[in-house]
């Protein structure tokens, strides 16, 4: 029997010698590198999405990958807090490895920061793993308001007059 790399729903579907069908190759997405906040509201969406009992466990095959607020990955086998915590940490590189060794079929993001918007989804491109959602070109305007304004005035889009402000450079003291 070949051993699946995503140990949680591996199951063999048939007892008997017939063969088994090829399960479609979902990998959740999970995680943040910007802040505990993002981070927490990725485990939020991805747990729900894990808990909906429509889905469809037999034609696919669910495999995790969570990106850690220190960049480093892990592959938990599920998604509770007990093999979240003990999932082995890997660099960036060594992810990709693994992520090619798992050859998902498909990528669902559940990473809400700005690198969940656009590049970790530029990383799946270049991998060539189709994911759901928008492209990052279409995403990383909207993830910057004063880019957006940009965008829109020059294509002849009436925008509100605004200023950009940042920090350390704009602001006064008083």
């Amino acid at each position: 029997a070949q051993t699946s790399l995503c140990t949680f729903h591996s199951a063999r579907l048939s007892t008997n010698m017939a063969p088994v069908v090829e399960r479609t190759k979902v990998l959740h997405l999970i995680g943040s590198t910007k802040d505990e906040w993002y981070h927490d509201l990725s485990f939020v969406y991805s747990r729900a999405c894990d808990a909906c009992k429509d889905l469809d466990r037999v034609e696919f095959e669910f495999c995790y990958a969570h990106v850690h607020q220190d960049g480093m990955w892990s592959f938990p086998s599920t998604l509770s807090e007990e093999d979240v915590a003990k999932a082995d940490k890997m660099p960036i590189a060594s992810a990709i490895a693994r992520i090619t060794e798992i050859s998902p079929d498909v990528m669902v993001p559940h990473m809400f920061c700005n690198d969940g918007m656009t590049w970790y989804r530029t990383l799946f491109d270049l991998l060539k793993i189709p994911f759901l959602g928008n492209k990052e070109y279409a995403v990383w305007p909207a993830t910057d308001k004063a880019v957006t304004k940009q965008l829109l005035d020059a294509a002849g889009v009436q925008v509100p007059k605004g200023d950009l402000l940042v920090k350390g450079r704009t602001e006064t003291t008083s």
